[in-house]
């Protein structure tokens, strides 16, 4: 391989190593902020954050474009470990404002902030792709390579580390500018990226006690947060759980003791009843609704329930007479808090009579060769409150008598 002048094998490493940690980075970050928008915002703005990044990709090129005559070769190294600890720090920023900023209804100021660093990242891009253009295939493979990379370590830091993944993209992105700061000819980058690495690394320490993130300001369509917020109910989170599906919440209610809610990305909740395991005389006004119904005809010793929850369902079922039961959640989370709960729901997810399975429930169904006589859908989705009652509107159900 020939080498232009003064450009060795060493800066060559330098660059596609920096422009791989910077692309994992990014990608990780888009990642992360899909799964935060999720809890706070309703869906359908949840996946703008794609045209954001786009967007600013965008943008960071045609600004280059417009100062590549400010910026001299011989200093391409140190421009790139510049904007790569501006877009680390720019990341850390970002998730505090987004954090701390009281909900508005005007969205364009979360997508406004969120386009930041993929600003910077075009410009990183521009930069190298401009300046080292005779590397470009090899540039182009690492920064692929990256993003790759990138989103399958979301999904893994997701699940293990949940919202601490946020810092976890300033240490990538630190890594990144200590590359590019290896071959630069101010020493003093150096120590300024190991300097953030530091920085971010203990970011990420602290949050493994407790995580990064906790508190979240949601919008009115998220009932997680209009639960917590209503005195009437004097809600209160008693355990949450990170992953790539979801953020999963357990809350408990000062005002209904014998009621427990469980959130799947702050949406409605799903009810869990305080039950010992065997009598269900304080359970006795679920027979009275819509969803105890198919119970009153047929067969219904063999039942198929899709998103179980918190038990509610699973409860109606044994009530209606079920022997075997199987129980189809696509959350593990869910069924990780029923099951923690085993004192407060009497253990209905260890119950003998009761299979839970962790699928999604139409997969599941297709696979499927057994027979059920009745099967149970949850269908809305939605917990609205009551204007002058302390109760909040139940959800709609959908049953088949097979």
């Amino acid at each position: 391989m020939e080498l232009p002048l003064n450009f060795s094998l060493k800066r060559i490493v330098a660059l596609t190593s920096g422009i791989l940690m910077i692309s994992l980075g990014a990608l990780m970050l888009e990642i992360a902020l899909t799964r935060l928008f999720s809890v706070m915002l309703a869906y359908h703005f949840v996946f703008i954050i794609v045209s954001v990044a786009i967007l600013g990709l965008g943008i960071g090129a045609i600004f280059f474009r417009l100062v590549r005559a400010k910026i001299h070769p011989e200093r391409s190294f140190s421009t790139l470990c510049k904007l790569s600890l501006i877009f680390a720090l720019s990341t850390f920023i970002v998730t505090e404002f987004i954090l701390k900023i009281p909900y508005t209804d005007f969205l364009i100021i979360y997508y406004v902030i969120s386009f930041i660093p993929f600003f910077l990242v075009g410009v990183i891009f521009a930069l190298v792709f401009d300046m080292f253009t005779e590397h470009s295939s090899k540039l182009y493979c690492a920064s692929m390579f990256g993003s790759g990379i990138g989103s399958l370590a979301a999904v893994f830091f997701l699940n293990f580390f949940g919202a601490n993944i946020m810092p976890m993209v300033g240490i990538i992105s630190s890594v990144g500018a200590l590359a590019f700061a290896s071959c630069s000819k101010k020493r003093s980058m150096v120590a300024s990226s190991l300097t953030a690495f530091l920085f971010f690394l203990a970011i990420f320490a602290a949050g493994l006690g407790g995580g990064y993130i906790g508190e979240i300001n949601g919008g009115p369509t998220k009932t997680l947060f209009s639960v917590l917020k209503d005195p009437e109910l004097r809600g209160r989170i008693a355990r949450t759980y990170w992953s790539a599906y979801s953020r999963t919440d357990l809350v408990e209610l000062g005002s209904s003791p014998d009621i427990k809610l469980i959130f799947n990305d702050g949406g409605a909740g799903m009810e869990m009843f305080r039950f010992d395991g065997e009598n269900f005389d304080n359970l006795a006004h679920l027979r009275s609704t819509s969803a105890f119904f198919p119970f009153y005809f047929g067969r219904n010793e063999n039942v198929l329930i899709i998103g179980p929850g918190g038990g509610k369902d699973v409860l109606i079922a044994l009530m209606g007479g079920a022997k075997n039961i199987v129980a189809v959640e696509v959350n593990p989370d869910i069924v990780k808090i029923v099951r923690e709960e085993s004192d407060f729901n009497g253990g209905i997810y260890y119950r003998g009579d009761v299979r839970w399975v962790i699928d999604e429930g139409r997969s599941f169904v297709k696979r499927s060769n057994e027979r059920y006589d009745v099967i149970m859908l949850m269908l809305i989705y939605i917990y609205r409150r009551r204007e002058g009652s302390s109760g909040l509107l139940a959800h709609g159900e959908l049953y088949f008598h097979c």
